[in-house]
């Protein structure tokens, strides 16, 4: 008797024991519909044709009730996929506004039409529309170097001067940089192919240069530590090969870079992700290191980049090495996101 009294007593006394919650944190809200809900005039706004440099598609549709909803496109020809989320008693500029990114490493296409899928957690049924395309995102704070679209060359085309690759001269008769129409690219419709053998166990196979259309790439207003060189890099799954990037500057300013007497910075070796497929890799210019140090200023300036220089080495001596580059790129303040 005593102990069920004493029971009870503590019981009465956790009972009336006052408790404060911590809403932040609680988890994410959860909301289940019924598998009768549906809703009514999904659709794509302002426009079923979108141009991204210039406008930020939403959607819309009226619901029933508050629910969990998933909006996911997807480009049929570039493969890019997008997906968002929210939850609200309506769908509607507020909660799914899309600013042309893309969660995977594949960027919509001008042309290219999109599917757009709408689901409910809970709901089976589905929703759906279509988007067409008419002009691709522009990223803010980047500066493209080159997308490797529009041009046609290898090494023994006539533009291979012209788009700059160049080639360890032992390894020659068994490497070739071109242009690539053929492999998926993750921007537009082609990349360019680095695929060589190193000849004379050196490392080096070959590579390319870049220069601005005039004067200098400049880079001003930003730290070093806050300015990254990008690209896109796809792996064939050997994990044969290594990037290389370097850059030039004019340090008198006399208009041209001099190897003898002006600084040149170097990023070393930048590894690429092994696994088949394409990656992004990035690079903070802060850490590129200065190969003429003792014939330099010494100060990195970013106002007087004369260009860039991206070459491929095998990763281990005297073997093949392969990849495909895409949209190179310089960023600010972080580094490049579709």
């Amino acid at each position: 008797m005593k102990n069920s009294i004493l029971i009870f007593t503590l019981f009465c006394m956790l009972s009336a024991c006052k408790r404060d919650y911590d809403k932040s944190k609680l988890g994410p809200e959860v909301i289940v519909v019924p598998e009768s809900f549906t809703v009514n005039g999904f659709s794509a706004n302002p426009s079923t044709f979108v141009n991204l440099s210039l406008e930020d598609p939403y959607f819309t549709c009226t619901m029933p009730q508050r629910a969990e909803f998933k909006i996911v496109v997807t480009g049929l020809l570039s493969g890019a996929q997008k997906s968002i989320s929210g939850t609200g008693d309506f769908i509607g500029a507020e909660n799914s506004t899309w600013t042309g990114d893309s969660d995977n490493n594949y960027m919509f296409r001008t042309g290219e039409e999109c599917s757009v899928e709408l689901s409910f957690h809970g709901a089976t049924k589905k929703y759906y529309d279509t988007l067409t395309i008419t002009g691709e995102n522009v990223y803010p704070k980047t500066t493209l170097i080159q997308s490797f679209e529009g041009i046609t060359f290898d090494k023994n085309g006539p533009n291979a001067a012209t788009y700059g690759n160049y080639f360890d001269a032992p390894d020659l008769s068994k490497t070739d940089i071109k242009t690539d129409k053929l492999l998926k690219t993750c921007q537009g419709t082609q990349s360019v192919s680095f695929d060589g053998v190193d000849v004379n166990s050196g490392y080096y196979i070959g590579g390319m240069y870049f220069y601005p259309s005039s004067g200098y790439y400049t880079f001003s207003g930003y730290e070093p530590d806050s300015v990254y060189l990008n690209a896109f890099v796809y792996s064939y799954g050997d994990n044969s090969a290594v990037l290389n990037f370097s850059f030039s500057e004019d340090d008198n300013g006399d208009g041209v870079s001099n190897s003898t007497s002006e600084d040149e910075w170097t990023s070393g070796d930048v590894p690429v992700n092994g696994a088949l497929g394409w990656s992004i890799i990035s690079v903070s210019l802060k850490s590129f290191l200065d190969r003429n140090s003792s014939i330099g200023n010494g100060i990195l300036n970013l106002n007087k980049i004369t260009g860039f220089n991206m070459n491929m080495n095998a990763k281990v001596a005297g073997t093949r090495a392969r990849l495909n580059v895409d949209y190179l790129t310089v960023t600010y303040g972080k580094p490049f996101n579709p």
